[in-house]
């Protein structure tokens, strides 16, 4: 029973997202910014997530507070969702985008660890709790488009307002046991991470792919728009993408006893730079869909 808290609690978080986030740049631009603006307003949230994650899940491990410092950040998206629409000139936007991501930045990673806690000795069935997302951005993203299309970017900030206010109060089912990551921290865990090479090469490979993987999500639908998509069509091409998500998440324990970590991940980055280039290489909307397939 305890898994259909977390599992809801994915698929309210990224359909959530799926609502909202891939349409920020789209509406940047009818705001009148410019590339540069844009640009920065993009770039800046996993500046700010890189900072504040470690901080903020540092601060619930030693305070204990973790359900605190979770509501917080989804608290913080519900403003975000309504203040939003609101504001016109650069610099509100600014702030308020720059306040959202440091207060939002911890909440996945809390959301990942209560869902080990709470899977206890079935952590190989977190692939399969996480699926809640990937049905959450399939079946949300698509709606949305459908509704952005018909009524406007104005019902894409009520759907995500909407759907956090009701996440906020599935976060509360969240169990987090009696974390020891604080203590693991404050005796210096993270610089012995950084002093073992096997760890730098990840990380840094992390970083790289995040990048590339952020810059895509931000500018997709943007330069769908330039090919003449609808807002329909740009959900549908999201819906696409998460297709190939299910029997990854739902097979992905019997991958890893299959093949090591190290190739599973290094496989997923090349297979995104090839999609990556096929994106510039198309120029019709409906090929998205066979490429995101």
């Amino acid at each position: 029973m305890k898994k259909i808290w977390p599992f809801s609690f994915y698929f309210l978080y990224f359909g959530a997202f799926a609502s909202l986030a891939p349409f920020f740049v789209i509406f940047y631009q009818g705001l009148g910014f410019t590339g540069t603006q844009i640009g920065l307003l993009t770039g800046v949230a996993p500046l700010i997530t890189l900072v504040a994650t470690p901080f903020g899940t540092g601060l619930a491990d030693a305070t204990r507070r973790h359900k605190l410092i979770m509501g917080l950040g989804l608290f913080m998206a519900i403003i975000f969702g309504v203040v939003l629409p609101m504001l016109k000139g650069f610099i509100a936007v600014c702030i308020l985008v720059a306040l959202y991501n440091f207060f939002m930045a911890p909440v996945g990673s809390l959301a990942d660890s209560a869902t080990m806690t709470m899977l206890g000795d079935e952590k190989a069935m977190y692939g399969r709790v996480r699926l809640g997302g990937t049905f959450g951005w399939g079946i949300l993203a698509p709606i949305a488009g459908v509704l952005v299309q018909h009524y406007g970017l104005g019902i894409g900030f009520w759907m995500f307002t909407t759907i956090m206010v009701i996440n906020f109060m599935v976060s509360q089912k969240f169990d987090y046991g009696q974390s020891q990551q604080g203590q693991t921290s404050s005796n210096g865990g993270v610089w012995l991470l950084l002093q073992d090479k096997k760890w730098i090469f990840f990380l840094a490979a992390a970083f790289l792919s995040g990048i590339g993987t952020y810059s895509v999500a931000s500018y997709l639908y943007p330069y769908m728009a330039e090919m003449g998509a609808t807002e329909t069509q740009m959900g549908i091409t999201s819906l696409m993408g998460t297709l190939t998500e299910i029997p990854i998440f739902f097979f992905g324990h019997h991958l890893v006893k299959r093949f090591n970590a190290r190739s599973l991940f290094i496989t997923a980055i090349a297979l995104f730079g090839i999609r990556s280039l096929l994106f510039a290489a198309v120029d019709a909307p409906a090929m998205m869909y066979v490429i995101q397939g």
